[in-house]
């Protein structure tokens, strides 16, 4: 799909310019406290690239499977209140402690 190419390619894009800008630094990660602190940060930004990445193919692929099954259906939105009493469907209101 053309759509996880984009998502992958943003990515590998965004994570190889943070790696590239970590190797042209004036200072090293051992020469300040700012500077060990900006190296970990950096790489935490890295360790959140990643993650976004794969939250963004999930949310992807969790999309394309629900179009692919609503056409299968014949195009309809099936409806939420079919699904019968103490599911998600159903109207019986949630009961709290302090009610």
């Amino acid at each position: 799909m053309q759509c996880q190419r984009y998502i992958y390619l943003g990515g590998l894009v965004a994570i190889g310019l943070q790696v590239w800008q970590l190797t042209q630094l004036p200072f090293y990660p051992g020469s300040s406290g700012y500077a060990s602190c900006f190296i970990g940060w950096a790489a935490l930004n890295i360790a959140l690239l990643l993650g976004g990445v794969y939250w963004l193919e999930t949310l992807l692929a969790r999309w394309l499977r629900l179009r692919r099954a609503v056409t299968e259906d014949g195009g309809a939105v099936p409806s939420l209140s079919a699904a019968g009493p103490g599911r998600l469907g159903s109207r019986r209101r949630l009961s709290l402690p302090w009610d």
